[in-house]
């Protein structure tokens, strides 16, 4: 026998990270539909669905698949304030920390599409990554 010990199998791996390598080039290609991605959260919140459907570029793509789980947080957000408030359960002033919670959590993104990071959204970009890791741009056609 060897006294020497064996080491053990990781239990638990670590996954592996669904964030694109990018050159400057591709960030710069995309960079404007990754802005708008959040910019239009503001406003039109579907906007994300447009970087979806193309996939041609992995930054905006990457900036797609956040917004829409900012998207479906901010709808659970939405429903939680208007039942709280609405049914007594929450405070104007509970409802109002929600929403500056969420507003700037989008902001953070807008800030990182704008600085060309691929990084997830505070909270709940893991998610993002999670849900949404194996969605990749089209194959290119030849």
């Amino acid at each position: 026998m060897s006294d020497e010990a064996t080491p053990l199998a990781d239990p638990l791996p670590t996954p592996r990270s669904t964030r694109p390598m990018l050159d400057q080039a591709e960030i710069s290609a995309g960079s404007l539909m990754a802005i708008l991605v959040y910019t239009f959260n503001f406003f039109w919140p579907f906007f994300w669905v447009v970087p979806m459907l193309k996939r041609d570029n992995r930054f905006s793509l990457y900036h797609a698949k956040q917004g829409l789980t900012f998207f479906m947080f901010s709808l659970v957000f939405m429903v939680v304030i208007g039942v709280g408030v609405g049914g007594g359960k929450l405070s104007t002033l509970e409802g109002g920390v929600i929403w500056i919670l969420v507003l700037g959590i989008n902001a953070v993104g807008l800030l990182r599409a704008i600085k060309g990071q691929v990084k997830p959204l505070p909270i709940i970009g893991s998610f993002g990554e999670r849900w949404f890791g194996n969605v990749d741009v089209k194959p290119s056609e030849a």
